[in-house]
């Protein structure tokens, strides 16, 4: 273990090698930001015109763990507070755009 750290502690790399690993991340990096998810990286709520009963109303927002997923969840509110927190079952997915 001592040996293999050792060697890797002592790897020589040239310029040219750094400039090109560097060029590879920049670009990954870029090509990141460019590719479009579902949902926006701020989630945020929209209200429903359907509501669940007279006193909840059913917005809608994601999970922002950082899994880099972006899972749909349904906010159920009652007097601008969150009651509870269901899964989305992406029947309509107009409400996302």
């Amino acid at each position: 273990m001592k040996k293999r750290l050792h060697e890797i502690l002592n790897t020589q790399i040239s310029r040219r090698e750094t400039v090109t690993a560097a060029a590879k991340i920049g670009s990954a990096v870029a090509l990141s930001n460019a590719i479009s998810l579902p949902f926006s990286a701020i989630a945020e709520a929209v209200p429903e015109t359907a509501s669940v009963n007279n006193a909840e109303a059913v917005r809608h927002s994601a999970c922002l763990v950082n899994c880099g997923s972006r899972c749909a969840l349904k906010v159920i509110v009652k007097d601008d507070r969150i009651v509870r927190i269901e899964p989305e079952d992406a029947i309509n997915d107009t409400v996302f755009g």
